[in-house]
């Protein structure tokens, strides 16, 4: 099992120049891990395949900003054919703008979006239109990012329903698109499409499989260019009149959850399931309901297929209803839901969302003339939530406080807070993880018609990472003169019980370095701010670490483990000073402890929910990382190469072909930047093994197309420079 000290259980040794010579090797530069120039932030950057200015429709970006200071927002529109242009807008300190698409790129378009900025900022794309019986409005947020695979549960083409899938080609380099299409047995249909460098396509389901399917999607794109994809759909049925619109999925997931949902009367909710897998899933549904009380419903979908589940039927009618899918498989969920008097005539429809959060924000909302809007919470946890909603309107907030009951839904209207005539954005705020969505109605009195629907964002005060090419990984007692060594590097795995002072991590992050905090999750260490809490509850403690006296093996299953890294150590973390992420370690005790395995990705996702902003870096953990890839945002791969072994006190030189082919598995499915640790001698340097080390590093970037930062050390964690790291 790996372990990475830190200076309080470690003498760290001082930082050593050390001159390697790669004179006899060949130097191969394999695309995506050393490009000539980078910028390790990336832009916060937000993605919308589906838009048009067709004839009777009205195309709308919200923006929005809740941070205290201006930001400037960069905009790319993307139509069918012909070059992309751009455009800027500014949003206020604490507040929204709105752009009219159809007046920016003129009548007749279809038309796809990125919206960037160097400053976080959240997005929403309304859309109006007035065609004949299919009268009605959608609404989807952002995308992050672009990715080679998204899936879709819902989809229909019965009588009088359209359905269309909308790819965006955000890239330099044109795509290959391939949508396979699912029902209830399996694959129906499969379309192709080419969509240009920064366009987009759009693929006629009905064309493919006919009428009256219930379809399912797998998108992909099988040249491996990052595309976006959503899918729209339109009916002029009996009974169904409007349009909905939402974001595809990029990859499966064991758990998704739904805030809105509604039986009142004139409304029929559904949730849809789709299996991508090989094998059959079970699912669990469980519905939260108003009063406080819940139901259960379970759905078993074969491989390749989907199933719906009729939420009127299964809780009755008039009730406000909030849902938490849970799967041992993955899975993947959105919840249509239909509208006929005496309610708003529409629909819409929202992706699952796959972790809840503290923090969210919307970027639409309106209360002007025959506007309702209605921001809908759900509290999938075992304790009541206090939760704040702030409505940015006019640069000021205006605050409403909301209890919401353990295992309930609870439902804010803003017209009782601002009253009528105010376009604003939202934030929420909880203290507790919750779902958010927020349902805006076009009553009578609107210039328009319908309704929409869309969750809030909860990755947008969430550093991007961009460029990562030279990484420092170092634990040891630092100081002010080691910021001008630590800022050459893109990003930096520290202990913060190590920081000289509170400036420390902030200097290094203003000057452009990643912080990443180090956090031991799989074990409690006898020297961290939290052990007087392990000391109450001596039955989080296993065993101890037989290589390091001082570190007991953690019971990962016990929820006062997940309390004392939730509510003591990441706080904790936080006061010693500015952090980016965690970095966090010894996530593979599971390999010691399998029966730990569930512990851990539920730990994994419960540091997510409560602490949006950060990313997160598990090291290792193979065991368990198809089931936390949807919640972290880099990997760290410590002895990919080489590594210290105990038993003969000696570093060795060992690959694990069974790591790489998991990593390479779960790159394929979420695009994450690789940060690569090894172990060897430093004094004196071992210079053979290292060049051996970078150069199969490279060798395991170029095989798996993944982006990857190499660095090596000893096992006492010191700083040695290596002159063929291409530092900032």
């Amino acid at each position: 099992m790996t372990r990475a000290r830190g200076s309080a259980l470690a003498r760290a040794l001082p930082a050593l120049l050390v001159l390697l010579v790669l004179a006899a090797m060949p130097v191969r530069h394999p695309t995506r891990v050393f490009a000539a120039e980078r910028d390790p932030r990336g832009p916060h950057e937000l993605f919308f395949a589906e838009g048009t200015t067709r004839e009777g429709y009205h195309e709308y970006l919200c923006l929005a900003n809740g941070a205290g200071s201006e930001v400037t927002v960069g905009l790319e529109y993307m139509l069918e054919a012909g070059e992309p242009w751009a455009a800027t807008v500014i949003i206020p300190a604490l507040s929204r703008a709105t752009v009219d698409v159809n007046a920016e790129v003129g009548p007749g378009h279809d038309v796809s979006v990125r919206a960037h900025s160097d400053s976080p900022f959240t997005a929403e794309r309304p859309v109006y239109f007035g065609e004949g019986g299919s009268a009605g409005s959608s609404c989807a947020g952002g995308v992050p990012a672009a990715s080679e695979t998204w899936y879709f549960a819902e989809g229909y083409t019965g009588a009088g329903f359209r359905e269309y899938i909308c790819v965006q080609n955000p890239g330099a380099s044109g795509a290959v698109v391939e949508a396979e299409l699912c029902d209830g047995s399996g694959v129906v249909g499969t379309a192709g499409l080419e969509v240009p460098p920064r366009s987009r396509g759009t693929i006629d389901v009905g064309a493919v499989v006919g009428e009256g399917r219930e379809v399912a999607a797998r998108v992909r794109s099988t040249n491996g260019v990052p595309v976006v994809a959503e899918r729209s759909m339109y009916f002029d049925s009996p009974g169904f009149h409007g349009g909905h619109c939402s974001a595809g999925l990029p990859l499966a997931a064991s758990r998704f959850y739904f805030a809105e949902g509604s039986t009142r009367p004139g409304y029929q909710e559904y949730i849809c399931v789709f299996n991508p897998g090989g094998a059959q899933v079970t699912v669990d549904a469980e519905l939260l309901l108003d009063d406080g009380t819940s139901l259960r419903q379970q759905l078993t979908v074969p491989a390749g297929a989907r199933r719906t589940l009729d939420v009127n039927a299964a809780v009755g009618p008039g009730r406000d209803v909030s849902a938490v899918l849970t799967s041992e498989g993955t899975f993947c969920a959105e919840r249509p839901m239909y509208s006929r008097p005496p309610a708003v005539e529409d629909g819409h429809c929202s992706e699952g969302i796959l972790v809840a959060s503290r923090s969210w924000v919307f970027a639409e909302g309106t209360t002007r003339a025959g506007f309702r809007p209605l921001v809908c919470i759900g509290n999938p946890g075992d304790a009541a939530a206090e939760v704040t909603v702030e409505f940015l309107s006019d640069s000021a907030a205006v605050p409403v406080t909301v209890q919401v009951p353990a295992r309930a839904r609870s439902t804010v209207d803003p017209v009782n807070v601002l009253g009528t005539g105010r376009d604003f954005s939202t934030l929420v705020e909880s203290t507790r993880p919750v779902v958010a969505e927020r349902v805006q109605y076009c009553e009578e009195g609107s210039a328009y018609s319908g309704a929409h629907c869309a969750a809030g964002d909860n990755t947008w005060e969430r550093g991007r990472f961009g460029d990562v090419r030279a990484y420092l990984n170092t634990y040891g007692e630092y100081a002010q003169s080691d910021l001008d060594d630590f800022e050459r590097f893109d990003a930096a795995v520290l202990d913060p019980y190590d920081y000289p002072d509170e400036s420390f991590s902030s200097t290094l992050i203003d000057r452009g370095t990643f912080v990443m905090a180090y956090i031991d999750v799989g074990e409690a260490e006898d020297v961290r701010h939290y052990w007087s809490e392990v000391q109450k509850h001596p039955e989080v403690i296993l065993a101890e670490n037989p290589d390091w006296p001082g570190c007991y093996y953690a019971d990962v299953n016990n929820p006062e483990w997940h309390r004392i890294i939730l509510e003591h150590e990441i706080p904790y973390l936080e006061s010693l000073g500015s952090l980016d992420g965690l970095c966090l370690d010894m996530v593979d005790v599971v390999d010691a402890y399998p029966q730990l395995k569930p512990g851990m990705v539920s730990l994994m996702r419960e540091i997510r929910e409560w602490y949006p902003g950060l990313l997160l870096m598990p090291n290792r953990g193979f065991a368990v990382l198809p089931e936390m890839l949807p919640y972290i945002d880099a990997f760290k791969y410590e002895e990919l190469s080489s590594r210290y072994d105990f038993d003969s006190a000696s570093y060795v030189y060992e690959e694990d072909e069974g790591e790489q082919a998991v990593l390479s598995e779960a790159l394929d499915r979420k695009d994450v930047p690789v940060m690569v640790l090894d172990h060897l001698e430093t004094v004196p340097p071992d210079n053979t093994m290292a060049s051996n080390d970078w150069y199969n590093c490279a060798e395991v970037a170029e095989r798996t197309g993944g982006r990857f930062a190499w660095y090596a050390n000893s096992v006492d964690q010191d700083r040695p420079y290596w002159l063929f790291i291409d530092y900032r």
